[in-house]
């Protein structure tokens, strides 16, 4: 997956289960025009969009060897023409993902997720609902919003129980309303996503 981070954001590695393979890009403010075109251009895209492994694995070379300082200035503008070329692949694998055809009950289903995190969605239920496999349900769904609909409502969870923390709800609370199964169950999901526990990231809230 490629994730793509904007300015101020925290890498998204911060907010994603371990286990993904995750990037990012954070442009700058520049004088050149090429750089705020391909800024603006990615401002537009969703948070989470799929993206080949072609391209991560490109993309992981390149930062490689833009790190190296062995290398020669005819190196260094290859280099730089092959990044173009990648950023150019990544936009063009962001819209076509974006302009994938996905069923209107994906809309209804994430919305009632958003609003109750809380509730319990069974697979079975919502792949019954969308009327279609249980293989690609996971794998549209994916494809719309870049994680699994388990990972997704994670997620949705771990960002409700960030503001329920800063409205003083304790973390047994909290983690007895999500349906955890111990308070250290839902520190370490928390960690996954975030990368610090509840405390810790409360703590530096009201720092």
């Amino acid at each position: 997956m490629m994730f793509v981070s904007r300015q101020h954001e925290a890498h998204r590695q911060l907010e994603c289960p371990k286990g993904y393979t995750t990037f990012y890009m954070l442009f700058k403010p520049s004088a050149n025009k090429n750089i705020r075109w391909f800024a603006d251009e990615f401002a537009k895209l969703p948070r989470f969009f799929p993206c080949n492994r072609s391209i991560s694995m490109r993309f992981v070379r390149l930062i490689a060897l833009a790190e190296r300082e062995d290398f020669s200035y005819g190196m260094r503008m290859r280099i730089q023409m092959s990044l173009w070329a990648l950023w150019f692949e990544i936009l063009d694998s962001a819209t076509l993902s974006i302009k994938q055809k996905i069923p209107e009950v994906f809309d209804e289903i994430v919305k009632r997720i958003q609003m109750h995190p809380e509730r319990d969605y069974p697979l079975d239920g919502l792949v019954e609902e969308a009327g279609m496999s249980k293989v690609s349900f996971i794998s549209l769904f994916k494809t719309a919003h870049g994680l699994t609909p388990h990972a997704y409502l994670l997620h949705c969870r771990i960002d409700e129980a960030k503001r329920l923390l800063k409205d003083g709800l304790s973390v047994k609370a909290i983690a007895d309303r999500f349906g955890f199964r111990t308070t250290q169950h839902f520190s370490r999901t928390f960690k996954n996503f975030v990368g610090i526990t509840p405390r810790k990231w409360l703590s530096d809230k009201r720092a």
